[in-house]
């Protein structure tokens, strides 16, 4: 608590982003350990084994998909359809933490700035007869929020690039799975 009092107005700010980019995180940790590990199981089964696996999951995709086996059909324009709605699942929390990446540093240089201005009046009030730590005050602000700032955006942007890696694998193998299994379906079907 000290430090956040020391850190002045802008250690708010910082802590109520670092508090969403914490939430958003550990909930997107568990999305993609609980949901998207055993999509990934299922599409590559679809990929190897040219079948589709018992349990569908969670996946709109997979499960438009075990319908349309059973159906021995599948509308393109569907599964695109359930795809685009996994993929949203899967993005969901992505902007705001490219948001926080990207703003947390500007908030601690805004309190950085904010500190050297207490500093510099801090200055004119005693007419430049000061003593360091006189100074203090402003100075800690000044490096509290930095450090604030950078603690913030760094461990966030490291874990935004991550979820995005894997979004993006997710949909190379989507596009793949829905690929292979609309050729298969279409061998299936009888010729007329």
């Amino acid at each position: 608590m000290l430090l956040i009092e020391k850190g002045g107005i802008f250690m708010w700010p910082l802590l109520a982003v670092a508090v969403w980019a914490l939430y958003l995180i550990i909930e997107r940790t568990i999305y993609y350990f609980v949901v998207l590990l055993p999509l990934r199981r299922h599409l590559a089964l679809i990929k190897d084994c040219e079948t589709l696996p018992d349990e569908p999951g969670r996946s709109r995709l997979l499960r438009s998909m075990l319908r349309a086996t059973s159906e021995k059909r599948m509308a393109q324009d569907l599964a695109l359809q359930m795809a685009e709605k996994d993929l949203e699942d899967a993005e969901y929390g992505l902007p705001s933490l490219s948001v926080i990446a990207q703003s947390a540093p500007l908030l601690g240089l805004l309190g950085t700035v904010s500190g050297l201005i207490a500093a510099f009046i801090r200055i004119e009030a005693l007419m430049g007869a000061v003593s360091p730590a006189e100074l203090a005050g402003g100075i800690w602000e000044a490096l509290i929020t930095t450090v604030a700032g950078l603690s913030v955006a760094i461990p966030t942007y490291i874990a935004y690039n991550y979820f995005v890696n894997r979004v993006n694998n997710i949909v190379t193998e989507m596009e793949k799975s829905a690929s292979r299994l609309l050729q298969l379906l279409s061998l299936r079907e009888p010729v007329q």
